[in-house]
């Protein structure tokens, strides 16, 4: 799976290493129609979603409508609007019933992908948030930063 400035989100058949081939093809548009490009992008093969940060949103695709444009997207509401900002890395919970969304404004979001809310956000970091783990069992969220030195162990219960 790839992204680039301007570009439709590509995925590629790798399982012939000499004749490497795009599966499917997404358009990311934003609002004024114009082409969009993601952050960050988690491939889900339970759902066989294809999900795409951009700045305060979460987009997704399906694998299995290879033609289709945009399936949803899902804007923050309430209190939390606009609250994380440029999104820079995603990870999903085993269960799909969660989504940990980092930020560079060294915030994470806890995200519900059936309801489309952003259910908390987590503070600690002194940088911008660049990688997150959901653990297997979803009872804890690692995560690491720029220009921080740790890696933090959240606990999600």
């Amino acid at each position: 799976v790839t992204c680039a400035q301007s570009s439709p989100v590509h995925v590629y058949d790798v399982s012939n290493p000499a004749k490497y081939r795009i599966t499917h093809s997404f358009d990311v548009m934003n609002e004024q129609e114009q082409m969009d490009s993601p952050y960050a992008l988690k491939v889900d093969p339970v759902s066989r979603m294809i999900w795409g940060s951009l700045k305060n949103k979460i987009r997704a695709f399906s694998l299995d409508k290879p033609k289709a444009k945009l399936v949803y997207k899902m804007k923050y509401g309430g209190s939390f609007s606009k609250a994380l900002g440029l999104i820079s890395t995603i990870d999903k919970s085993a269960s799909q019933d969660l989504m940990a969304l980092g930020s560079f404004n060294k915030k994470i979001g806890l995200w519900d992908p059936r309801t489309a809310v952003l259910t908390s956000i987590i503070e600690g970091h002194s940088g911008g948030i660049t990688d997150l783990k959901i653990s297997g069992d979803g009872t804890r969220l690692y995560s690491g930063a720029r220009k921080d030195d740790r890696i933090m162990c959240w606990d999600l219960r």
